[in-house]
């Protein structure tokens, strides 16, 4: 029970753990003389896209073209965003 209760604990791998569950299991694993498992770290490619990530980054786009587009004219003026 010792290496799953780790193994939930481990959750999605470093740093997306539960910190406290960890090491607790890794000092009971540790004091009962077992192997520390070796779990895969988290994986950001294993993440699913959210929905608006795609206009969120169009907006980051827009306003950086802006902004470069003001430096290149000398123009210092901070408008709202659109």
């Amino acid at each position: 029970h010792a290496v799953a209760a780790y193994k939930w604990a481990w959750a999605d791998g470093e740093p997306y753990v539960r910190r406290y569950e960890l090491t607790q299991t890794t000092e009971l694993l540790q004091q009962m003389n077992l192997p520390i498992p070796n779990l895969p770290p988290y994986d950001p490619a294993k993440d699913e896209k959210l929905p608006w990530e795609d206009d969120v980054l169009a907006a980051i786009e827009k306003l950086k073209a802006k902004k470069a587009a003001q430096a290149k004219n000398g123009d210092s003026t901070q408008d709202e965003p659109d």
